[in-house]
């Protein structure tokens, strides 16, 4: 390694004097890369070692779950490597638990029926809010703004804090006591807090003066790492700490202060010093991991954006005077398109990558998801370089793999009450709904949670389905019930597999193999357990570095991480580090941001940011801007970020990544630097960088990471013509509900859960915003439904001519549009701007359903990717399960509809609305797919001939789609043509979920309305897919008189299973 031993042992030097600090208390400052964990991990074993301190008496704690199990790791290794024993009874601990320690030795937890654990983000949107919600009959996104007021209370001690952001509306003070009402009840049921709960009422009871902490404990040392991203009221604990005679030693950085979302302020380890009268004061300022100019560049970014009470620091890269000197390099590079910028960055990594880097040894770090992952994911897979996130979580944010960290958590923690919970939530079929009732059933009855899973269900308890779903939830727990935390995975790894297959089927055992097949078979189901709960693939490292220790072993190969580039955002990035950094986006839009240039605090806050990014690299960081990128469909031009300005230098133009000399150099510092950055090369060499294509921007890479071949799914319903508003609807719609509620649950059972819901048009009768505030309060009923049966769906919809608000009819621009396919100056003129008389018309009578639309699409998961259109409705989006990609393209045929009149043959798509929903370039944007569908209101023969015949050659090309999904006839039926030879084309025509009993047609005479849906469901299994779709029709019992839901044999022709399926291409 470069750095000399000499230099070493004067850094080591400064550490080891904060670290053996006898100062009541002591704060150490220190920079990215200065060695803070290895001071702490030295100030643990001089206490234990030097000073005779108890084990028992020490206490250290860190930011979250995840991160203490790992600074406990390595506090463990460090102490055991010196010699130093017992180590294992130090408390390494996040501050949540230290405070329900305290609560727990005074007495003061026993409402709790066990130790109350603190839910994280995946238990909080899941049980908690989810539960709210059924409870209090609000969204759960509602849900989710009430208690993170609360949060800010807790935190802060102040309603509507600094940073805090209230939703629109405001909380109401009936929310407030809605909330107040269900949390305490709820917490007790599953015996768990919330975030900053415990720390509020830990310290609101020892400023009573009912609760001495010391005494309780019997702490005398506490080290708290992370001292930065305190908010106040955690402060405040530590403060009563030290009053209390607690000797304290923080650590930290306010320059990597970036948690202004939870209420954490950079004043409290500035103030430290000044606050307590002789604290020790120590600051760390050689860096081990950055050159000199990626030093220097992070540091110019500060420059101009430096708080009054900033500590000042003269960090230095220890690479400037080592043996040899490595400078590094930082590149600043400029872009006329985002397109352009994302291909520059995969070609210079896929250059690394053949000269010998290790592609894990490249961060890709972006500021905002939504406007750079799918330009970047796209340019990788065209040039197919391998690339995922950093941790690849997908496996415990699946069912499955939730489902098997549950049991491991129930194995080592059998009074794990939010393990049990989420085991009951998470199983097949089981809803929402469903455990609420059941928590609702312990509190009036009496019940202790725990006990409905080992024991015999108390009689007359519980509905059918709340017993249904407890028993499946025991067999599962019998299952594991003689498993133990040291069984090893050897042993369990079968066992495992058949509890997965038993639930989720073969797939369920498959992802277990592909997560567990390169782990050390003796690894114990504790250690297994802290591998997959681990934030970061440092984490992960370091449980596998503790089961290589406890088996006398080696580390594991590098071959246990998949090789591949990371990327992932600027705050998950904190704590890791790469050879190279790539940090696109820097325009002022994405950082500071939009939403944030007008708060001064978050400016500087978003500067530092900016900070921990760039001092991620170690030999290069590469720093690029784009002119302008495209936002629904259309090219907008983007400032600079401010802080493009004072990065230590220019930005260039470029017309590619790096070049020859540029990879050479970077492989050269990270060889001189002794970094584990390279492996032999065995890619061939590319061939020479060619210019910049136009890429379509939009769609996840299909294959960017290998993975095995395995089955994956992707299903949805379909629903069309709900008709909101309708006259009458008011009395006959609550009896279709009720059968139509009952039927998904039935059909759920076979075919659930479901991840989307199509509708393909006509929501509403009228289009107006009333009918639009109507369809939200009958969706959130459809949806609280859905929840219940263990499906939570997103919902892609496009408008029907139902949706629109129509204008008068003597308007002139209305007048004119009737003339649409005789006037051609009149098509040309509509398309040619998007600011013309005639297109404000059609966005205005689709005023109400664009506002609603926008209002659902702006809360889509991570694992949707939406891009708006030209015209209102238009869209399109990527859906993510499973390693799966399916497109969806949804187009507004109703735009001329604009009054009353038969349309029939007369109505418009044009080719422009789908390149543009897709990007610019919908085939390429297709190809990124492994299937896509197409969704419209109306079929093919409402167009006018021309634009049939255009919709057939430029749009439905045979085999692009899996099916064109549409709805306005009211009655379904499906049709598969193939001519010439060429592939299928299949049409998914709904019957109307609710309707008249019957309509009119154009000649005259009366058909009936069929009242009904369907769910389909697409299967891959590698390169082949099947389409399965079970109709459902509502018909009339002529004996009982009253309407149910059955599966539709009489407009098609099902199976066994009551389906049809269609053998389909998978890209």
């Amino acid at each position: 390694m470069a750095i000399t031993d000499a230099q070493r042992k004067i850094a080591e030097g400064i550490q080891f004097a904060a670290a053996r600090d006898p100062a009541a208390q002591v704060r150490l400052v220190a920079g990215p890369g200065t060695g803070k964990s290895y001071t702490i991990e030295e100030r643990v074993r001089w206490l234990l070692a030097d000073q005779g301190l108890a084990p028992r008496a020490l206490f250290v704690t860190s930011f979250t779950r995840a991160s203490s199990n790992d600074l406990r790791l390595r506090i463990r290794q460090y102490c055991d490597s010196r010699g130093v024993g017992n180590v294992s009874a130090v408390s390494v601990t996040t501050l949540h638990s230290l405070a329900l320690r305290v609560l727990r030795a005074a007495g003061m937890l026993s409402q709790y029926p066990a130790e109350p654990i603190v839910l994280d983000r995946w238990e909080l949107k899941n049980i908690f809010d989810s539960e709210a919600s059924v409870s209090f009959k609000r969204a759960p996104g509602r849900c989710e703004s009430i208690r993170i007021e609360h949060e800010a209370f807790w935190s802060t001690g102040v309603w509507s804090p600094p940073n805090y952001m209230p939703p629109t509306p405001s909380i109401t003070v009936d929310e407030r006591t809605a909330f107040a009402g269900f949390c305490g009840p709820r917490t007790q049921v599953y015996s768990c807090v919330l975030p900053g709960e415990i720390i509020r009422k830990c310290v609101d009871v020892v400023e009573a003066g009912t609760v001495d902490p010391v005494h309780l404990l019997q702490i005398e040392h506490l080290i708290v790492d992370e001292f930065q991203d305190l908010n106040p009221c955690d402060l405040q604990f530590v403060e009563q700490l030290i009053r209390a005679g607690v000797k304290v030693f923080v650590a930290g950085d306010d320059d990597q202060s970036v948690y202004s979302f939870r209420y954490a302020l950079p004043e409290g380890i500035q103030d430290f010093a000044s606050k307590y009268a002789g604290t020790g004061t120590h600051t760390l300022n050689d860096c081990f991991r950055c050159t000199p100019k990626v030093l220097v560049a992070a540091d110019r970014s500060l420059a101009g954006y430096l708080p009054p009470k900033r500590i000042t620091k003269a960090l230095r890269s220890l690479y400037a005077a080592a043996a040899p000197q490595v400078d590094g390099s930082v590149m600043r590079w400029k872009f006329r398109r985002g397109e352009d910028e994302a291909m520059a960055i995969a070609l210079s990594c896929r250059d690394l990558i053949a000269a010998g880097m290790n592609p894990r040894e490249i961060l890709v770090l972006i500021n905002n998801r939504n406007a750079l992952e799918q330009e970047i994911y796209q340019a990788f897979a065209a040039l197919k370089v391998p690339v995922a996130a950093a941790r690849a979580d997908d496996y415990t944010d699946s069912a499955m793999g939730r489902f098997a960290l549950t049991c491991l958590r129930i194995i080592c923690n059998p009074s794990d009450y939010v393990a049990h919970r989420t085991l009951l939530g998470i199983l097949p079929g089981i809803g929402v709904a469903t455990c609420n009732g059941i928590a609702e059933a312990c509190l009036h009855k009496n019940l202790k949670f725990i006990d409905l899973f080992h024991a015999p269900l108390p009689v007359s308890a519980f509905d059918k389905r709340a017993r249904g779903a407890l028993s499946r939830a025991a067999v599962v727990c019998g299952s594991i019930d003689s498993w133990r935390a040291d069984d090893t995975l050897a042993q369990r790894t079968g066992d495992m597999q058949r509890v997965l297959r038993e639930v989720f089927g073969e797939d369920g055992a498959v992802a277990w193999i592909d997560e567990t097949k390169t782990l050390e078979p003796d690894m114990r189901l504790d250690e297994l357990r802290d591998y997959l709960m681990a934030e970061s693939e440092d984490q992960v490292s370091r449980v596998l570095h503790a089961v290589s220790l406890r088996l006398n072993e080696a580390m594991p190969p590098v071959h246990v991480f998949p090789s591949h580039v990371r990327m992932m955002t600027m705050h998950g990035a904190k704590g890791l580090d790469a050879s190279v950094v790539f940090i696109p986006g820097l325009e002022d839009d994405l950082i500071p941001g939009s939403k944030r240039k007008a708060y001064p605090g978050l400016v500087l806050e978003a500067a530092r940011l900016l900070y921990v990014s760039i001092t991620r690299a170690r030999a290069a960081c590469v720093l690029s801007f784009s002119e302008g990128r495209r936002r629904h469909g259309k090219f907008e031009r983007l400032a600079p970020s401010r802080f493009t300005t004072s990065t230590g230098g220019p930005f260039v133009a470029r017309s590619g990544g790096m070049n020859t000399g540029e990879v050479a150099a970077v492989l050269q510092d990270v060889t001189n630097m002794g970094a584990t950055g390279t492996v032999p090369a065995v890619l061939p060499v590319p061939p020479a960088t060619p210019q910049l294509p136009v890429t379509a921007t939009g769609g996840l890479p299909q294959g960017s990471v290998a993975e095995p071949v395995r089955s994956a799914a992707i299903s949805w319903l379909h629903l069309t013509d709900l008709h909101q508003g309708m006259s009458h609807s008011r009395w006959l719609w609550p009896n279709v509900r009720e059968e139509f509620f009952a039927d998904l649950g039935r059909l759920h059972e076979q075919t659930g859960p479901w991840d989307l819901v199509l509708f393909t048009g006509d929501l509403t009768q009228r289009g107006t915003e009333a009918e639009f505030d109507a369809l939200t309060g009958t969706l959130d009923r459809l949806w609280r439904h859905l929840a219940t049966l263990g499906s939570t769906p997103v919902l892609l919809p496009v408008p029907g001519n139902h949706d629109l608000a129509r204008p008068s009819p003597t308007a002139s621009t209305v007048r004119a549009l009737r003339h649409w396919t005789s006037d051609e100056d009149l098509r040309r003129a509509f398309w040619e701007t998007a600011d013309n008389e005639y297109r404000r018309t059609v966005g205005e009578a689709l005023g109400a359903y664009q506002q609603w639309w926008h209002s659902k699409a702006t809360s889509l998961p991570s694992s949707v990717l939406l891009r708006h259109g030209l015209l209102p409705g238009d869209f399109s989006a990527t859906v993510t399960k499973d390693g799966m990609n399916l497109g969806v393209v949804g187009l507004n045929s109703t735009f001329l509809q604009l009054t009353d009149g038969d349309f029939e043959g007369r109505l418009e798509i044009e080719t422009q609305q789908f390149h543009v929903a897709c990007g610019g370039d919908a085939p390429d944007w297709l190809q990124q797919h492994h299937a896509s569908v197409l969704l419209t209101h109306h079929p093919v023969n409402w167009l006018h001939p021309e634009a049939r015949s255009r919709f057939r050659a430029e749009i439905d090309v045979p085999g692009r789609f899996l099916a064109h999904i549409h709805g306005h006839m009211h009655t379904p039926a499906t049709t598969v043509t193939s001519e010439g030879g060429a592939a299928a084309r299949r049409a998914l025509q709904g019957g109307a979920l609710f309707g008249l009993e019957t309509w009119q047609r154009a000649d005259g005479s009366q058909a009936e309305r069929i009242h009904g849906y369907s769910v389909s469901r697409l299967t891959r299994r590698g390169a082949q897919g099947e389409l399965r779709v079970w109709p459902r029709k509502m018909v009339l019992n002529r004996a009982s008189g009253h309407r149910r839901m059955v599966a539709d044999h009489e407009n098609y022709v099902l199976d066994a299973l009551d389906s049809t399926s269609f053998a389909v291409p998978i890209r």
